[in-house]
């Protein structure tokens, strides 16, 4: 008698651990199918983004020689191109964050508003 209450109780822990384990399958299985929805509308995004047209020149606004060309050139003009186009992209930075702010209502910094600067 005692078997069978031990087989029986063996039995029911093997379907507890087998109902647990599909539990886990199907959890991972949804997961994997709202991360393919996700990627599938990342896919759809940059599809998007690839057939705009390219600009009519690439190098538009570019102060620096073309690539390979930068071997060859004055060191100075080279330093120039260097700290202007760093001062442009920080400026750049520097705008996107203070449109995005006041997009989402949010504090602007003195620093990106330029508030903090000497009166002379």
């Amino acid at each position: 008698m005692i078997w069978v209450a031990l087989i029986a109780l063996s039995l029911l822990y093997v379907a507890l651990l087998g109902f647990r384990l599909w539990r886990g399958f199907t959890a991972t299985m949804k997961t994997f199918e709202n991360t393919t929805e996700t990627l599938e509308q990342y896919a759809a995004h940059r599809r998007e983004l690839l057939q705009r047209p390219e600009p009519a020149d690439p190098l538009e606004g570019r102060t620096a020689p073309a690539d390979g060309l930068a071997v060859f050139a004055d060191p100075d003009e080279m330093r120039q191109a260097y700290l202007s186009g760093k001062a442009f992209r920080i400026e750049n930075r520097r705008r996107r964050r203070v449109d995005r702010r006041s997009q989402r209502g949010q504090r602007q910094s003195l620093r990106d508003l330029a508030l903090n600067q000497p009166i002379v």
